[in-house]
């Protein structure tokens, strides 16, 4: 399961950034994107207390994150993306899976 893909806009001025909290004993994976006339994509999914990497992608014209909570306890992740040069419309989409 996951939410429904939605379409941004990136530059590589600005970020995109949002949190989501991932359940107990799942893993949130997000993928994404990219054309335009702009060049490439950078992900990030990290902690938001330190700011710690958790996974980070870049490529050309998609890239994918995974972030993991314990079987335990939800987790907290912070995701970035934005455009690696220029301008790009981008894809994303979330999935939910068991660790």
């Amino acid at each position: 399961k996951g939410a429904p893909a939605r379409a941004v806009s990136l530059d590589a001025a600005h970020d995109v950034s949002w949190t989501e909290t991932v359940a107990a004993g799942r893993c949130l994976r997000v993928t994404v994107g990219v054309q335009g006339d702009g060049t490439g994509v950078d992900l990030r999914a990290s902690n938001p207390t330190d700011a710690t990497d958790v996974d980070r992608s870049q490529a050309a014209h998609a890239a994918s994150v995974r972030a993991c909570a314990t079987a335990d306890a939800t987790r907290s992740v912070r995701f970035d993306l934005r455009a690696s040069a220029g301008r790009v419309d981008a894809v994303v989409g979330e999935q939910t899976t068991g660790n």
